[in-house]
């Protein structure tokens, strides 16, 4: 059973690009950092008494090291764990899309790293997974498909306002005053 266009709205695919782009530079920052780190601290610890190629090339090999080491924790963390748990990457978080199943419930951890895993289909041949994108219903990619995931927008979080007295209040932002009325209709 697929999801109703009444109960979620799909996120856009530009939406959804520039939040793999956030998640790309995340990534990223982490695996440069860690060869610097890794490269450091392999050079450092061979210094003493040992011939220069030795340390250069200890120092290459702790780069490398820890470049992976880190990209292999940020990518688990951030759609393991993160995305696991909350149904949203940083890069997703940050433009407010949500992966939930098809039933619109979280997808828990192990879907979420199958998903992410699913990337490679998407990606071959000549990223046709991803092109998908602008032909499918819901905007959805071949690893959403592999993995029963579709990418929805985030509903809006209810404000508290402050009322006299040192009490406050939850007033609906627009999207949650649209979805009582629509309930208050059904």
């Amino acid at each position: 059973m697929g999801p109703s266009a009444k109960s979620i709205e799909v996120s856009g695919r530009g939406e959804r690009f520039l939040a793999y782009l956030i998640d790309a530079i995340v990534l990223s920052i982490g695996q440069v950092g860690g060869g610097i780190v890794g490269g450091i601290v392999a050079g450092v610890m061979t210094s003493d008494g040992i011939s220069e190629a030795a340390v250069e090339q200890a120092t290459a090999s702790g780069a490398s090291i820890g470049y992976f080491f880190w990209g292999a924790a940020i990518w688990f963390l951030n759609y393991g764990i993160l995305q696991g748990m909350t149904g949203s990457s940083v890069g997703k978080h940050a433009l407010g899309i949500k992966i939930v199943k098809l039933n619109g419930t979280p997808i828990g951890i192990a879907r979420s790293l199958g998903r992410t895993a699913a990337y490679v289909l998407s990606a071959l041949p000549l990223y046709a997974g991803f092109v998908a994108i602008f032909f499918t219903q819901h905007h959805r990619c071949w690893h959403d498909f592999v993995a029963g995931t579709i990418a929805v927008k985030r509903p809006r979080a209810r404000k508290l306002v402050a009322l006299p007295g040192g009490m406050a209040t939850e007033q609906p932002t627009a999207s949650t005053a649209d979805e009582s009325s629509d309930r208050e209709a059904a």
